[in-house]
């Protein structure tokens, strides 16, 4: 159910470099009120509609695994696509979307820990995905940065 209005707080400190020093941040500030709540990149201008993603968050939390505490947007790009630029290697459960491993430079081997394998049928490694900056967030998060 969503609310007839949107409370935004905005702040800016270029000390923050990564999703993880800005979870951080909030973590210290204790602003985080709503569940899920939206970590948007500063860069980031757009008109996607997130509710899929937001029911799949959600969704993937109350059935599938508790634990999921963060979805991180992601979109297929082509090969010559300006977003190919800065190569994202990431390693996925196909069945759940599971992220196993994030890797943010060009490797000839991607590197996945076995025991994140654990459960896991099939996993799959892609590098024709590009970061949104959009993360859908459980305040569970937090604590985990």
């Amino acid at each position: 159910p969503w609310r007839a209005s949107l409370t935004l707080r905005s702040f800016h400190d270029p000390t923050l470099r990564s999703p993880g020093d800005v979870l951080r941040d909030l973590d210290a500030r204790a602003i985080v009120r709503s569940d899920p709540f939206l970590v948007v990149g500063s860069d980031v201008l757009t008109s996607a509609d997130l509710a899929g993603a937001l029911a799949a968050h959600a969704a993937r939390r109350r059935t599938a695994d508790p634990a999921a505490v963060m979805t991180a947007v992601l979109r297929p790009v082509g090969r010559g696509a300006p977003a190919r630029r800065s190569p994202l290697t990431v390693g996925l459960v196909p069945a759940t979307g599971r992220l196993l491993s994030w890797t943010l430079r060009a490797e000839p081997a991607h590197r996945v820990p076995c025991a994140l394998l654990r459960g896991a049928a099939a996993a799959t490694v892609r590098t024709d995905l590009t970061d949104c900056g959009l993360y859908i967030c459980s305040p569970d998060v937090l604590a985990r940065f």
